[in-house]
């Protein structure tokens, strides 16, 4: 395949971590679900195609989703990772749902198929925004829709989560979960952007789940500077993060005694609608 995969994202996210990936990493709100339906509009058989699928977690949300279930006719699940898509084969089961090996810029799609595009905490990995609008251009409907989707730690009001983002930034030197550069300011820049799509439209939505000591630190490990590492440096980073936890400034604790705790959350949702 000629397109290109970021090397910490193909890295991270081999056959070894894909299984722990889909264990520990949160689903999405429905109510955010909710907002990209209404985006789409009132149609009937849908053609969905979701791009760097990983292991299916918002494949899954999407399709048990009661405005979306009942709509979708195909979905095409397009995912570089071999780990990724052996995982995702094991936990997806619906006949309307094709998964195949593909990129952002090389899906396999064909011309103007699908309705909607999905890319679920992904598309900060896209390494040529330019080949990404083009393919993006060719493969949706006139009136389709690219929906980018991100759960994130609300690492500003909550101190003891952003501790956790400044202990994983001395092993994310591409920047990708330490920035906010997945809000896409490049992506605007391009010309394919700007001849095929109209100006972005963003919201926000919070959540609050639950987490203990160990389901926070499984998750914070599954974050791709520290899947990437060798065993001995995720035993020093494992130790880093539970003493966070454990020190837990501005913890909001649920029930104290059997440790679980707040763990909130601020879900991006970015639309890029077809001209």
């Amino acid at each position: 395949m000629q397109s290109r995969v970021h090397p910490q994202a193909q890295n991270g996210f081999s056959t070894s971590t894909s299984d722990f990936y889909d264990k520990v990493r949160p689903s999405y709100p429905p109510d955010a679900l909710s907002f990209i339906r209404k985006a789409v509009g009132e149609k009937a058989e849908l053609n969905v195609v979701e791009i760097a699928c990983g292991t299916g977690l918002f494949t899954r949300a999407l399709l048990g989703h009661p405005e979306w279930s009942p709509f979708v006719k195909a979905l095409r699940a397009i995912e570089p990772s071999e780990g990724m898509r052996s995982t995702f084969a094991k936990v997806v089961h619906d006949e309307r749902v094709t998964l195949t090996e593909g990129t952002f810029d090389h899906t396999g799609v064909g011309d103007h198929w699908a309705n909607v595009i999905v890319i679920a905490q992904a598309f900060h990995w896209c390494m040529d925004h330019q080949a990404a609008m083009l393919e993006f251009a060719r493969i949706l409907k006139p009136d389709g829709v690219v929906a980018c989707i991100w759960n994130t730690e609300d690492r500003i009001n909550v101190p003891w989560i952003g501790q956790l983002y400044d202990a994983s930034a001395v092993y994310d030197v591409n920047r990708k979960i330490h920035t906010n550069d997945y809000q896409t300011r490049d992506v605007y820049k391009v010309s394919a952007y700007e001849e095929y799509f109209a100006e972005p439209v963003r919201e926000t939505f919070s959540s609050v789940q639950h987490g203990t000591l160990e389901s926070v630190t499984d998750r914070t490990m599954s974050w791709s500077p520290f899947a990437i590492q060798s065993a001995e440096e995720q035993k020093v980073a494992r130790a880093n993060i539970q003493e966070i936890l454990r020190r837990g400034d501005g913890m909001k604790w649920v029930d104290k005694e059997q440790g679980i705790f707040e763990h909130p959350y601020e879900t991006l949702v970015i639309l890029m609608c077809r001209k």
